[in-house]
């Protein structure tokens, strides 16, 4: 179908003399006419308010300065943009002229045009530029049966397969989640078998390690067996791992990186994350998960199709990984000789697919030498309970209110996280996994949690797994969005993060890392000319951003006030975790005391109403992550149209009562896989079901807000913003966003 007509007339030699173009113009040419006539009907289908809303914007952004005496030449200067009109439907030409049309003309009265030329219509030579106009403003131009629709429509469980699709189809932002417990668990999985490889090719002995082998498998097995009596997988194998080793059987676990210390022989050359590697592919053997295993290695090895089309990324991120496994191992590149002779023998190839299969040959020789050894220990796929890597890190979906904890959340994050980013091949794969992820959900803008100081016991340095992975990031978004169907582009950015729980020397080295990140230049940032026609203008390559602060809110803001100076002297943007577990108070520290720009969760900021007036005042916003919430808050969810709903009793989710009094709320996933809904729509959704139902008007708020707070200048974010906002324009005036 054709889109409705547009005609362009410009002067050619003398006023009554035009010429019609020939082609399309194109932004920057429209400035060359004297006025545009937008159809505003084709086919019945009033499709004209949005060309007219798409040519303003392309004026306001192509704006040809004035001259020097202050004005602009006649033919130069910003063309008069009308509308033609076949009915007098007047919500329709109000729309188009509240989008960006000076006036309008009906077809039946054409002959009065150029009167309304000479006239000039509603033109006024002051234009608003857009780059100043608050996000979101075109939607309160749309008609007003649409508008009132959207303030109206309800997302809630009673219509979810189409709020849901609706939800997804929106562009989103996602400022809070952490790398470790957001890769899917197959990922997790592939990249423990990577581990585990390495440490079977020039680990210890092999009598050795087979002992140790086979004492996973034994304690496996057994926890298999107790998991039919335990209530929860995760308390089985921490029992089972205790009774091993000579520990006294706790009644409920902590976190389950103890049995890993558990596991760890004495006297062997072995390190924690390699521990983990092997119990995470003995319980996938266990329950014989490995379909697909080295399948997801794939992507990896398509990278090389990337390198047609953006051989600046690829080429970025393949030299920074020679350079770490190359011949300056010795200079400090690669610290474990253990793991650099394997990792320089994967990338000796020269190409991503000749790394690939080195990856999959050394997995494949690892599960046949893992099975052996657990037939060996009385594994029998047939007879044996199967214990799963999701039976343990997985929350369960209704816990009773004991469990309802922050401490129990985090039960399952000790076989997750750090320990599988060790190899920079495993960043690498993580990369792909977590752009594949927000491309499903339409995630635009993601800001991604790590400690990368944390990184380095396999042989890495912190300043390299940092660069590593903002430019796997980078080479992920534009694999998924060039070498994929839909071309959607993804920006990443990287916040580094600390514990509180942890000692002041990790802190401090996290505080340094960050600071030498943001204060030196780094060339390998900057995409080649090479790239520039094939990403959106509001995409740039991957950065540190920020500063997290997480961990257990019990220890005071008062142990880290003068170690996060080097942070304020750099301008760091922080985010602090506060007033989840710990009272409002924690809230006032992290921003009187640690200059916090954003809170993780906030769940009891509204205990104290002069922090929260603070916050409204000054713009902090508060990530707030239903799933997670709901989970360690126990919080009860009212009905739809329940009359005794009150936003502001405590036993009800604080983000409706946030909401009504101003405060800037974004949502985030937080640790998707400690959960059975892994996606910020399900979030969404859940935030919707807490509050007894967000309209669409609100969810677009929320999603504005993660758009809004996200830690970029404010140029980038306007820039953002005005593509979301089109995008959003689009979705809403289409009239089939709720299927």
């Amino acid at each position: 179908m054709d889109p409705p007509t547009v005609d362009a007339t410009r002067s050619k030699g003398s006023p009554g003399e035009s010429e019609k173009s020939d082609a399309t113009p194109g932004p920057q040419k429209l400035h060359g006419y004297d006025v545009i006539l937008v159809d505003i009907e084709f086919e019945g289908r009033p499709l004209g308010a949005s060309i007219v809303r798409q040519i303003a914007a392309w004026l306001d952004m192509s704006e040809e300065p004035c001259s020097a005496a202050g004005a602009a030449a006649p033919s130069a200067g910003r063309p008069r943009l009308m509308v033609l009109s076949l009915s007098k439907d007047t919500e329709q030409i109000q729309q188009a002229l509240n989008l960006g049309a000076e006036a309008y003309v009906l077809k039946e009265r054409v002959f009065g045009l150029p009167a309304v030329l000479a006239g000039g219509g509603r033109r006024s030579p002051e234009v608003e530029p857009r780059g100043s106009r608050s996000a979101f403003r075109s939607l309160y131009r749309l008609p007003p049966r649409v508008l009132a629709g959207l303030q109206r429509e309800v997302c809630g469980p009673e219509d979810e397969k189409s709020v849901r699709a609706w939800l997804r189809a929106l562009p989103k932002a996602d400022l809070h989640h952490h790398i470790g417990t957001c890769i899917s668990l197959p990922t997790i999985q592939a990249l423990a078998w990577n581990t585990f490889g390495y440490l079977l090719r020039k680990g210890p002995p092999l009598s050795q390690l087979e002992a140790l082998a086979s004492g996973v498998w034994q304690i496996v097995l057994e926890a298999g067996v107790l998991q039919q009596s335990e209530q929860s997988a995760a308390v089985a194998l921490w029992r089972s791992s205790a009774g091993a080793n000579g520990k006294p059987i706790p009644k409920k676990p902590d976190v389950l990186d103890a049995v890993v210390k558990w596991l760890k022989p004495t006297g062997l050359d072995i390190e924690d994350f390699e521990v983990t590697a092997l119990l995470v592919a003995v319980l996938s053997l266990a329950a014989q998960e490995l379909e697909g295993l080295c399948e997801r290695w794939e992507p990896f090895a398509r990278i090389d199709e990337l390198a047609k089309k953006q051989p600046t990324l690829t080429e970025n991120a393949w030299s920074l990984i020679i350079r770490l496994v190359g011949d300056r191992a010795s200079e400090g590149e690669w610290r474990r000789s253990l793991t650099h002779a394997e990792a320089r023998k994967t990338f000796e190839g020269n190409n991503w697919a000749a790394a690939a299969k080195a990856i999959q040959e050394r997995v494949r020789c690892a599960c046949d030498w893992l099975k052996s050894v657990g037939k060996s220990a009385g594994w029998d796929p047939a007879t044996h309970s199967h214990l799963s890597l999701a039976d343990i890190v997985s929350l369960p979906n209704n816990p009773p209110p004991g469990e309802r904890s922050l401490s129990r959340y985090l039960w399952g994050a000790g076989l997750l996280g750090a320990d599988h980013l060790q190899l920079p091949e495993n960043i690498v794969l993580a990369s792909m996994d977590l752009a594949r992820q927000a491309r499903k959900d339409n995630i635009v803008y993601s800001e991604v949690r790590c400690a990368t100081t944390g990184y380095t016991k396999g042989g890495m340095s912190a300043v390299v797994a940092t660069d590593l992975l903002c430019r796997s990031l980078d080479l992920a978004a534009a694999f998924f969005a060039l070498c994929e169907k839909g071309r959607r582009w993804v920006r990443f950015n990287v916040l580094l993060g600390a514990k509180r729980h942890k000692t002041m020397d990790e802190f401090d080295e996290a505080v340094a890392l960050l600071s030498c990140c943001l204060q030196r230049k780094r060339a390998d940032r900057r995409l080649g000319s090479d790239s520039s026609a094939l990403t959106p203008k509001w995409w740039k390559p991957c950065k540190v951003a920020g500063f997290d602060l997480s961990g257990d809110e019990k220890v005071e803001a008062e142990r880290f006030k003068d170690h996060v100076r080097p942070l304020f002297k750099s301008c760091a943007s922080i985010t602090i975790h506060a007033g989840e577990a710990a009272s409002a108070d924690s809230v006032w520290q992290a921003t009187y005391m640690l200059g916090a720009r954003r809170i993780g969760h906030g769940l009891r900021l509204r205990e104290n109403r002069e922090l929260l007036n603070y916050c409204i005042t000054e713009g902090i916003c508060m990530e707030m992550c239903p799933i997670s919430n709901e989970f360690t808050g126990n919080f009860v969810a009212p009905t739809y149209g329940d009359k005794s709903y009150d936003p502001r009793e405590r036993k009800y989710y604080p983000l409706r009562y946030y909401m009504e009094q101003g405060l800037e709320v974004c949502l985030g996933t937080d640790n998707r896989y400690l959960h059975s809904r892994q996606t910020l729509t399900d979030e969404y959704l859940e935030a919707a079901r807490l509050v007894g139902g967000l309209t669409e008007w609100e969810v677009l708020k929320l999603v504005k807000a993660g758009f809004k707070h996200a830690f970029l200048p404010k140029e980038e974010v306007e820039t953002l913003l005005r593509a979301v906002e089109e995008e959003i324009f689009d979705l809403v005036t289409a009239g089939d966003t709720r299927p």
